[in-house]
């Protein structure tokens, strides 16, 4: 799966910009595992949000490949969440005008 979401201006969301959730009710217990591979954001602008990026996977279920490339997010109250997730390349990406460096 690929998803690409390019130069898009937003001005204000609840939660977060990108949010990625596998920790809902029966994520990982039941017979099929969630899985998401492949989000390609550029050029996006918001103004705000509590996160920029909540993305969470599971141990057995991870969130793999993010690419975040001269996005600008400001207002953001808390950053990015990163939990069970593998593959992020930030590149040319601020929040509240600060680069985010690449997580290792």
């Amino acid at each position: 799966m690929n998803f690409h979401f390019r130069a898009i201006v937003i001005g204000q969301v609840d939660h977060a910009i990108l949010a990625i959730h596998f920790n809902y009710e029966e994520a990982g217990n039941g017979p099929y595992r969630p899985g998401l591979k492949g989000v390609h954001l550029s050029a996006i602008v918001s103004g705000k949000s509590c996160y920029g990026i909540e993305a969470i996977g599971l141990p057995n279920a991870a969130v793999e490949d993010i690419t975040v490339d001269h996005c600008a997010f400001a207002g953001v109250a808390d950053g990015v969440v990163l939990k069970q997730v593998r593959g992020v390349r930030f590149n040319g990406f601020t929040i509240n005008g600060r680069i985010v460096p690449t997580p290792r």
